[in-house]
């Protein structure tokens, strides 16, 4: 770990805290409402920060029961009151919930049936299947997840789903879930750029190759490190090796080093350009970035158990 290690453990930690909401929720900043994503990575920040007085635990059992209050009778969770649940959002609550249930802490009430409702749900929707389009090189029949009902499929909701439903099959999946998630890797493979990598929905369009994006990189990158010997997975890990610091924000940096970290490659150069990053920043505002970026500091002593397959 780097010698500032944990003077910025701290200052985020310490940001975490002091942004909480009264209901046990994170919002995206101090005083906004509770929302599923901030509240996800500060959760897993706090499961795997290293701490464990009583007021850590409080708050871990806090967000739990936040999390638990937010999940409908269809099994998703309600990120806005009223509004579509977002897929990505709920395929991340289903790996920190699976995180959090591996973990020791206190019993909350909270039950595993909620988790597997959740995965139940996540697992019986999918995107709009539309067909080859004259727009892009790409099979419009495979789906996978989108980001709301009656959607196309785009890449971090399918990487989001996948990783949640492939934590869950350590034991042996039953064939809908198989097929769902073959289908997944095909989805993101068909995707994926000619360079490697992934942009956000589609590699091309009209004629134009699009470019590779680093957040998204790592997260299909995820999804798929269970398929090493795709070619698609092994180029997109080649650029994601030589482009991990060429987008410098609290949100591409801490996934790339995850991502790289996951797949067992070389981090040392990326993790002094987040430390970089981070000295010349305020105590951060996004508290969702804030948690992301507590994480994967704190990787060496976690392993990014979370994430592993």
């Amino acid at each position: 770990m780097s010698p500032d290690h944990d003077l910025l453990n701290a200052r985020l930690l310490d940001s975490l805290r002091s942004s909480v909401n009264r209901d046990g929720g994170w919002g995206y900043y101090t005083g906004k409402a509770s929302r599923l994503e901030p509240t996800c990575w500060a959760l897993l920040a706090l499961l795997d920060a290293g701490t464990d007085d009583a007021q850590e635990r409080s708050r871990v059992n806090a967000a739990l029961a936040l999390i638990s209050a937010r999940q409908a009778t269809t099994g998703l969770l309600t990120d806005v009151p009223g509004a579509l649940p977002n897929l990505a959002f709920n395929g991340l609550a289903a790996v920190v919930l699976r995180r959090a249930a591996s973990g020791r802490r206190p019993k909350t009430g909270r039950s595993e049936a909620d988790l597997e409702s959740l995965l139940s749900a996540i697992l019986g929707r999918e995107g709009v299947r539309s067909g080859r389009s004259w727009t892009n090189r790409q099979n419009n029949d495979l789906a996978a997840w989108p980001w709301h009902d009656e959607t196309s499929n785009w890449v971090e909701p399918t990487a989001w789903c996948t990783i949640a439903l492939k934590k869950a099959a350590s034991a042996p999946a039953d064939a809908r879930s198989a097929s769902r998630l073959a289908e997944a890797d095909r989805m993101l493979a068909d995707r994926c750029c000619l360079s490697g990598g992934w942009n956000y929905g589609n590699s091309n369009m009209l004629g134009k190759e699009l470019p590779p994006y680093v957040s998204t990189s790592a997260l299909a990158l995820l999804a798929l490190q269970d398929r090493r010997a795709l070619p698609e997975v092994a180029r997109s890990l080649d650029w994601l090796t030589a482009n991990c610091q060429r987008e410098p924000s609290a949100l591409a940096l801490p996934l790339a080093l995850i991502a790289l970290s996951v797949h067992r490659k070389p981090t040392r150069d990326l993790e002094r350009a987040l430390y970089a990053y981070l000295a010349a920043m305020e105590p951060a505002g996004n508290v969702a970035t804030c948690g992301l970026t507590l994480y994967a500091l704190n990787g060496p002593r976690h392993g990014f158990a979370a994430f592993m397959l």
